[in-house]
Order: C-alpha cells, then sequence, then structure tokens
C-alpha cells in the first residue's frame, strides 16, 4: 500500500439506514463490500480503494451497543450517539502498521490515548472463502471535541481487507484523497491536529489550514471557507450541532467523463469544472466531492 503512518484509512460515515445508503452509492457508480458485523453491535458496509477505504456504518443491534464487550472506547456506543446528532462522519480511521508504536508518537506530540482495541470480525471473501480480520486499534480521543476523535487501525490481515474484486467500481474511483472538516474558528482547534499529526504537517491556507498526510490532505476550514469549496452545497443536517467535524471527503476517478454522468444522478448533484459536488443529504451525511 502507499498509504503510511497517520495517514487518511477511513473515515465511518454514520448512518441511520445503512442498506438505503449503500443502495444510493451504488447508484453513482459506487460497489460497496457486502454487510459486516462488529462484535460491538455496529454494521458496516465498505467502499474500498487501493489505499485506503469510505465505511457506511450503522447500529445492526441495540442491545450489543449497550453491552459493548471490546475495549474501554464504547465504539458502538460513539457510533450511536454521533449519530443521534445526525448522519456524517462520527471518527476517522488513521493508517498503521504498528498502532501502539504509532499511539507512543502522538501521545509525545501532546495528543491522549485512550489504549489499545483488539477484536476479530468476520470476513466472506467474494470467492466464498470465510476467514476473521484481526484487527488492533490505538483510541486518540478528544473529550472536549468529540467531532475531532481518531484512531490508529492496524489490519493484521489487509489481504482479507484490500481484496482486489473489492477495489473495482463502475465509476473507476480509485482514492479518497481528502477529507474537509467545518470548524467555527479553525484557530481554536488546529492545535488538536499538531498534536496528532506533528506541527510540520500543518500550514495555513484561506479560511483555516491544511494537514498533509500520508493517505491524502485534511483542511481545517470556517463556514465561509467550506461554502466556497463547496459551492451550492448545504451543510450536513446537524453539522453545526457536532462541528468541529468532518463535513465532505474527495474522492478521485480517472475516468470523470463517466463517473460524473453517474454522480449527476443524485438529486441536487452539481457538475464544477473537473468535479462533481454530491449533496450530504444523498450520501450519509457527507458531502461527496468526485473529481478527476
Amino acid at each position: 500500500m502507499a498509504n503510511g503512518a497517520f495517514g487518511i484509512e477511513h473515515p465511518l460515515v454514520t448512518v441511520h439506514d445503512i442498506a438505503a445508503v449503500a443502495a444510493r452509492y451504488e447508484a453513482i457508480g459506487f460497489d460497496p463490500t457486502p454487510l459486516g458485523r462488529h462484535p460491538w453491535g455496529t454494521v458496516n458496509r465498505l467502499v474500498m480503494f487501493p489505499d485506503n477505504f469510505i465505511e457506511l456504518i450503522g447500529v445492526g443491534d441495540a442491545a450489543a451497543i449497550e453491552a459493548d464487550p471490546v475495549g474501554g472506547h464504547k465504539f458502538g456506543r460513539r457510533v450511536r450517539d454521533s449519530l443521534a446528532l445526525g448522519e456524517g462522519i462520527s471518527l476517522m480511521a488513521l493508517h498503521s502498521k504498528d498502532a501502539i508504536a504509532d499511539a507512543r508518537t502522538a501521545v509525545a506530540r501532546g495528543a491522549e490515548s485512550a489504549g489499545q482495541v483488539d477484536f476479530r470480525r468476520a470476513v466472506r471473501l467474494p470467492d466464498g472463502t470465510r476467514d476473521e480480520a484481526v484487527v488492533t486499534l490505538s483510541i486518540l480521543p478528544d473529550a472536549t471535541h468529540p467531532g475531532l476523535s481518531f484512531f490508529l487501525c492496524h489490519q493484521h490481515k489487509p489481504h482479507l481487507v484490500w481484496n482486489p474484486d473489492w477495489l473495482r467500481h463502475r465509476n473507476q474511483a480509485d482514492a479518497i484523497t481528502a477529507v474537509t472538516y467545518l470548524a467555527p474558528e479553525p484557530d481554536d482547534v488546529v492545535d488538536r491536529f499538531r498534536t496528532v499529526w506533528g506541527a510540520d504537517a500543518v500550514t495555513v491556507q484561506p479560511g483555516g489550514y491544511r494537514i498533509a498526510t500520508a493517505g491524502g490532505l485534511i483542511h481545517l476550514l470556517d463556514h465561509a471557507a467550506v461554502a466556497a469549496k463547496f459551492p451550492g452545497m448545504a451543510l450536513p443536517e446537524g453539522a453545526d450541532r457536532r462541528a468541529p467535524c468532518g463535513v465532505a471527503i474527495s474522492v478521485h476517478t480517472p475516468a470523470l467523463a463517466m463517473a460524473g454522468p453517474m454522480a449527476l444522478q443524485a438529486p441536487g448533484a452539481r457538475a464544477l469544472r473537473g468535479r462533481v459536488l454530491v449533496p450530504a443529504a444523498y450520501a450519509g451525511g457527507v458531502i461527496l466531492e468526485i473529481h478527476g
């Protein structure tokens, strides 16, 4: 994989009706994986790319959410509580090949660690083979701003996640290139990004900051800059209640001439020079930017 430590691996797009949202992604040219289940009661479908992916996630088992038998971070409750404020990005996973060591690096920069979670998830591959994905997570929470919580994700069996059959989409999308975060006052929260990625990764841009990761860019922007970046797109419902929080995902395709008309099938989608914007109301509480 081209991705590296602390790179964008997968934003968790938290939704009420995972089947309905996955069907919308399919309608605009993506091909999500089959339904997966976590031991703490959430369910997911993944929109896979060679180096990262979008995780569509929802509540599947409310009783397991309450019990949350794996680890102290209470992942299921975090997803459920975020969903109560509105659909959209509840957490973001960062790529790691050693989640414990990378967490130590973040702590040395000033981030808080809530420890590790080890779990297994049943996987059925396209050829019918059954196996278990083995994952270690290192939690980097932000109690003051939950929307700026991250976790390092070490996939011990990456071949079970990045199966070649799951990397092909009809719109030929091949990467998340950026995730945009809304902050009413970016200056008030930029230090959070410095503690996770280091001061050298953070640079100023109009309306906020740009954070360079090993797996794409993060934009930390105020309301005016988000509106300018995604003209004509309403913020995700509940974004102001969750802010600072992620509000947009940018996805690359080498075939925009084909992918663009697919994306424009979404109600309210808008074609701009070199990109198409899909409204958050369609894409599960996140503005989806598809670009060439």
